[in-house]
């Protein structure tokens, strides 16, 4: 769901000098379970902080630190292995500064995606039937909140 909203929103939430990304890392990283990465991160990143995968073939996206070591990251999610050249690749990894109020939103965004029913509705009276969407999704309904953070696209 974090990526979905991210990409939705058009921003990552990088922190830029006037030439380039800031702690934006270029990484020869192994992903060596579903869940972890291999590699040197001495001093680069911290338990909590959210980061961008680039580069990989089939695992690129955001992902939160659970733990780390000098050579390994645990993320809070799990990782596709199924490439056999997958998990020996050159990715660029980057820090993330999502809001605390906008993660708190797409808690609420989850809770909403498995308790909405979407589809159609009938209604039925005498001789006449009416029907009704379902639900819009997410986007329609937390569009107003998530507007703060929308970045717009530029042609």
């Amino acid at each position: 769901m974090l990526n979905s909203v991210l990409e939705y929103l058009n921003n990552y939430f990088f922190k830029y000098t006037s030439t380039a990304k800031e702690y934006s890392y270029a990484k020869d990283i192994t992903f060596t379970t579903n869940n972890t990465m291999a590699g040197d991160f001495t001093d680069t990143f911290l338990v909590g902080e959210y980061v961008l995968v680039e580069g990989s073939r089939i695992n690129d996206g955001v992902y939160l630190i659970s733990a780390i070591d000098d050579t390994t990251i645990t993320i809070d999610a799990t990782v596709d292995l199924t490439i056999d050249t997958e998990p020996q690749i050159d990715c660029t990894i980057t820090k993330l500064f999502i809001p605390k109020q906008l993660i708190s939103l797409i808690a609420e965004i989850k809770d909403y995606n498995t308790n909405v029913t979407t589809g159609i509705a009938s209604e039925s009276q005498g001789n006449r039937s009416v029907s009704y969407g379902g639900s819009s999704g997410w986007k329609s309904a937390f569009s107003n909140q998530l507007s703060v953070y929308k970045k717009l696209r530029w042609c």
